[in-house]
């Protein structure tokens, strides 16, 4: 208590231009060797997460449509070009058709109901204007939008991202999205 004490007083009346290494038990080299070791853990966590995240979308296609008019019965018979990573064209005013593989699920979760597997697909940046989604499990009459030019309290997923919700299904399929940004 005392040698803690006196280790304060020197700290808070040192000269400014001591290092302050000299009042902490650690070398240069363990404090590195630390911070190296601490930073290297937070790597692996986040390459787990990636990769768990990432197990369900097994392909990735895109199509440019330069007249932006093409339906999505269109748009599905086009010869569509894969890529992987990010995908990033810049602004158009071409629509541009992206076909995503996605791969339900393996493990079995009986515990879990059919209708509660549900996939979060994440899209960003989020200042792209309009994503049209089109999923075979989910035809729907009303467009499922989302972007920039759309109210954020209407989406489907409460985030700072640009989110649908997707079944995750249990057959291997394709969904498609519709994108198109022309601004910031």
């Amino acid at each position: 208590m005392i040698r803690q004490r006196r280790i304060l007083h020197e700290f808070w009346s040192r000269d400014l231009k001591q290092p302050i290494a000299q009042y902490i038990n650690f070398s240069t080299n363990q404090i590195v060797a630390k911070l190296t070791i601490g930073i290297l853990v937070i790597i692996a966590c986040l390459q787990v997460s990636v990769a768990i995240a990432g197990e369900h979308i097994v392909g990735r296609a895109y199509f440019e449509d330069t007249s932006a008019q093409m339906n999505f019965g269109q748009a599905q018979v086009q010869q569509y070009i894969s890529y992987d990573g990010i995908l990033s064209k810049g602004y158009s005013n071409s629509a541009f058709w992206i076909r995503l593989r996605i791969q339900p699920d393996t493990f079995d979760h009986s515990q879990t109901a059919q209708n509660d597997k549900k996939l979060i697909l994440r899209i960003r940046p989020t200042y792209l204007d309009e994503i049209q989604l089109f999923d075979p499990l989910q035809p729907s009459t009303s467009p499922r939008v989302v972007g920039d030019r759309y109210a954020m309290s209407q989406a489907e997923y409460p985030s700072l991202n640009l989110n649908f919700v997707v079944p995750q299904g249990e057959q291997p399929r394709d969904i498609y999205l519709r994108l198109k940004t022309i601004s910031v």
